[in-house]
């Protein structure tokens, strides 16, 4: 049995223990138990509303004459009140959603989709990531911090205070370092040896979202409302190139190989970046409110989630074309895969977590 499951186990295993300590049941409102369900999925709470950006309708009305195909997926929609907004997977199938009104992370321990308990962490919650080994989750807290939840126990295991309201936060390939995105404009460079902040990189708008590049060197750091990509070399914490487009930047993903940056961008399209020349080779238009996004597991396709259409577009990598569009409904956030590969999970605004087999 290799070294990963049994470590699966173990987090199940104290996790289950620590929810009988609890005396949880399906209608248990203890703290750490799961909240009891809303009889519906929409309707909950109240959404904020958005504002559609003038002139970004005409992508999805094209598509719609297309030959592009529509589904109407067969998915479970599970509800969850205060807006789900992020989530985050580790390898051991444990999924933790914060919701944005309720200062809470909801876990769900895959392949059950019943949250199995919740957890309070800061206020406003936006983002979710784990380290690499899947022990800590860090959820970036608005309210100006950065929760720390050790998996096994389901706790919040320490609290790291940002200067100003943490949108994202990720940790470094080797999990000794942690990169906050903060409101000022500046991503915090956080060691977890000297427990304090070591460096800062000016970026110069919200970090909306980060990854690394596959050499565990480079940041990519999305930005909206300035429409640009800064990367970072973390080596030096300085900024080395700045890939400008125009407002509505949101989350990107590197290709497996790093030659490729594809960039979601709110104003209705998928943009295509060569890391080797910094050229914006192709965009590919989407529809109203490209947001979150997340690469097949098979590398083939791109899942980008469409705010105000409640749609997945699934983009051939290759051909760069629309290949269906995967209908959700509400306000899709985060898009995420399964460790096997099975089950696509959708954080959705309105009010409830989809699960797609």
């Amino acid at each position: 049995m290799s070294p990963n499951v049994l470590r699966c186990r173990r987090v199940l295993q104290v996790s289950a223990i620590s929810a009988l300590a609890l005396g949880c049941n399906g209608d248990d409102p203890t703290p750490g138990c799961p909240a009891p369900l809303a009889p519906s999925v929409r309707g909950a709470l109240p959404v904020a509303p958005f504002t559609r950006i003038a002139g970004t309708s005409t992508p999805g009305a094209r598509l719609a004459a297309s030959r592009v195909s529509y589904l109407q997926a067969s998915a479970t929609h599970v509800p969850l009140s205060a807006r789900p907004y992020a989530l985050a997977i580790n390898d051991c199938g444990i999924v933790y959603a914060p919701r944005l009104d309720a200062a809470s992370a909801a876990r769900f321990e895959l392949p059950a989709t019943t949250p199995t308990a919740h957890v309070g962490v800061g206020t406003i919650p936006t983002d979710v990531s784990f380290d690499r080994a899947g022990t800590r989750a860090f959820v970036s807290n608005q309210g100006g911090s950065v929760s720390v939840i050790d998996v096994a126990s389901n706790t919040v295991a320490q609290t790291i205070p940002v200067p100003d309201r943490a949108f994202v936060s990720l940790t470094s390939p080797n999990d000794d370092r942690l990169y906050i995105g903060s409101a000022i404009g500046k991503v915090y460079v956080y060691s977890f040896g000297s427990q304090r902040f070591t460096d800062s990189v000016t970026v110069g708008d919200v970090p909306q979202h980060l990854t690394f590049h596959p050499d565990g060197i480079r940041l990519y750091v999305s930005m909206r409302d300035l429409g640009r990509v800064v990367e970072i070399d973390t080596r030096t914490n300085t900024a080395t190139r700045t890939f400008n487009s125009t407002y509505g930047i949101q989350e990107a993903v590197v290709a497996p190989d790093g030659s490729e940056l594809y960039v979601a961008n709110q104003s209705g399209w998928l943009e295509v970046w060569n890391l080797g020349t910094g050229a914006r080779t192709h965009q590919v238009d989407l529809g109203q409110g490209p947001w979150a996004m997340t690469l097949s597991p098979d590398q083939s396709e791109l899942y980008v989630g469409l705010l105000f259409e409640g749609r997945i577009a699934v983009v051939d990598r290759t051909t760069r074309v629309v290949d269906r569009y995967i209908d959700v409904g509400g306000t899709p956030r985060r898009i995420r895969f399964s460790p096997d590969n099975t089950t696509i999970v959708i954080a959705n605004e309105d009010g409830y977590v989809t699960f797609i087999k």
